[in-house]
């Protein structure tokens, strides 16, 4: 299908698409066809363009679901995300050297790429942001920043946290060294909430800006302008970032609050949990648990999403009609697990450190979710697939059976991705069957043996994934968490991959993602088919 007719095709089925998550879940049925075919970034960009458009809203908010689709795709170990970020970038590029880029399309792409958490093309960043290099030399920022703060608390009615997420949108295109004056500028002001914005930048990706934060609230500190849920707070926030600069200031600023007598508690929130939803680990979208708070008939939800691998992705709260709205949808859905609350509190400790082994601090909205869920000391907890078995006792309970009963429990794993929605979506990424072929000197039907071999590299990973989903089965009462410990023992135990049935639909999940890629690869593009 010629590039304007997938587009136009597209949008009409988008049309009907309320918000910017349905929008998401609307695109990604067609993700493969519009992150793999060739000229669509430079398509969506030039009817941006075109002043007679009447849904260059739809095109814009189409582009930034796209970038952010490719980001996912480029984490789950894919090749097209890579490769549309690529051809974005050098669409970009080529419309600026050749001057048809107009100043609010410019605008438009550089909030698309922030909101997507991507790094825009860097000549996008000079034609955007002039002043970068001021910012970064003075060390303040050179506009209205104190007004735009100002603004914004006004506009969201004193929501800090949607003022951070709106102040990270307009200044994530900037360098990590100009970003850290904007933290040091807003958290030099007296106000209170100046000081909880630059608690969220505790959490921030970039060391140089946690480092302002913790140096600014260090500073805030000293000069007796720090709210008490930062001081009750530090000492396990200090745990959720890497063991840095910014580490060390925080623990100076500990020893001084130490000194100055016992930290103050946290108070205890208002609404305590009644139950938690979640959902077992999918391919690409992250894992959901929401846990339910409430006060007689206040509700509110504390939302938080685990990326195996990667550690936390997102966590936020959700209250009024969006949080109704929110658990009606989860409770009704098949997929939801009723969690008991002793399950879920490993899980997000468990998280917070995969992702520091990764090197990524958790999301600053985590802040908000333990302050609501009264986990003011969770700090992360380390663990290997070993240690997942101990925590499930499945050593133990599945030691005492007959090898018989064993090898049944690891033959049920086919029958997961039926009897567990979620499950059907388990795959690696489409790069490791792009690798296989690029290590293959014979005819392309060898590739699969080599494919296995760069799946063992992987043994570790899906031991986890199958664990933790061990956990979420056993903690909802469910039976089937006997079959997933047990077929992950078998992967830690060295069992041939190719003898084991959910691995095997791994294995041809990924083959017909591979094939379904290459529908919308260039011919040249294309290596020879399995």
């Amino acid at each position: 299908m010629p590039v304007g007719d997938l587009l136009q095709a597209c949008l009409a089925e988008l049309d009907a698409s309320d918000g910017m998550r349905e929008l998401w879940n609307a695109a990604k049925a067609r993700d493969t066809a519009l992150l793999g075919t060739l000229g669509v970034p430079s398509a969506m960009i030039v009817a941006m363009l075109d002043d007679a458009l009447t849904d260059r809203r739809r095109h814009i908010q189409l582009f930034e679901v796209l970038i952010g689709q490719a980001r996912l795709d480029v984490r789950r170990r894919g090749r097209l995300g890579q490769r549309f970020l690529k051809n974005a970038a050098t669409d970009i590029e080529a419309m600026i050297i050749g001057g048809v880029l107009d100043h609010d399309t410019a605008d438009d792409l550089t909030l698309a790429y922030a909101r997507a958490r991507v790094r825009p093309p860097e000549g996008l960043v000079a034609l955007i942001v002039p002043q970068v290099t001021a910012l970064a030399d003075s060390g303040r920022y050179t506009g209205q920043l104190d007004a735009e703060v100002d603004r914004l608390r006004r506009l969201f009615k004193g929501d800090i946290y949607t003022v951070h997420m709106a102040l990270d949108d307009r200044f994530h295109i900037l360098p990590s060294e100009a970003r850290a004056a904007v933290v040091r500028s807003i958290a030099a002001r007296e106000e209170d909430y100046c000081g909880r914005l630059a608690l969220y930048w505790l959490l921030d990706a970039s060391a140089e800006v946690r480092l302002a934060a913790a140096s600014s609230l260090h500073e805030r500190l000293k000069r007796g302008i720090v709210d008490a849920a930062f001081e009750a707070l530090m000492p396990t926030v200090a745990t959720w970032i890497p063991g840095d600069e910014a580490r060390r200031i925080l623990d100076a600023a500990a020893r001084d609050l130490r000194q100055r007598g016992p930290f103050a508690p946290l108070q205890r929130p208002a609404r305590r949990p009644s139950r938690v939803l979640a959902l077992l680990p999918e391919d690409d979208s992250g894992q959901g648990f929401v846990a339910v708070l409430e006060s007689g008939d206040d509700l509110t939800l504390a939302v938080f999403i685990n990326e195996v691998g990667r550690g936390v992705e997102d966590a936020f709260l959700l209250e009024g009609e969006k949080a109704r709205a929110f658990v009606s949808e989860r409770e009704v859905d098949d997929n939801t697990l009723h969690l008991s609350w002793e399950a879920f509190e490993p899980v997000l400790a468990f998280a917070i450190a995969e992702g520091l082994a990764a090197g990524r601090p958790p999301p600053s909205g985590l802040i908000d979710v333990a302050l609501a869920c009264d986990l003011g000391e969770l700090c992360p907890g380390p663990m290997a697939a070993r240690e997942w078995l101990t925590l499930v006792n499945a050593a133990s309970d599945l030691s005492g059976l007959p090898a018989r009963d064993r090898e049944h429990l690891v033959e049920r794993s086919g029958s997961w991705p039926e009897d567990h929605a979620l499950v059907e979506t388990w795959a690696e990424g489409t790069s490791l069957i792009e690798h296989a072929l690029n290590d293959v000197s014979g005819p392309p039907g060898e590739a699969a043996p080599t494919f296995w071999a760069r799946l063992e590299e992987r043994r570790e990973h899906w031991a986890v994934r199958m664990l933790l989903s061990a956990h979420l089965l056993k903690g909802a009462g469910h039976e089937d968490w006997r079959s997933f410990a047990a077929t992950a023992s078998a992967l830690l135990e060295g069992r041939a991959l190719g003898t084991i049935p959910i691995m095997r639909h791994v294995f041809h999940a990924t083959l017909d993602a591979w094939r379904a890629e290459e529908e919308h690869l260039r011919p040249h593009d294309r290596p020879a088919s399995c």
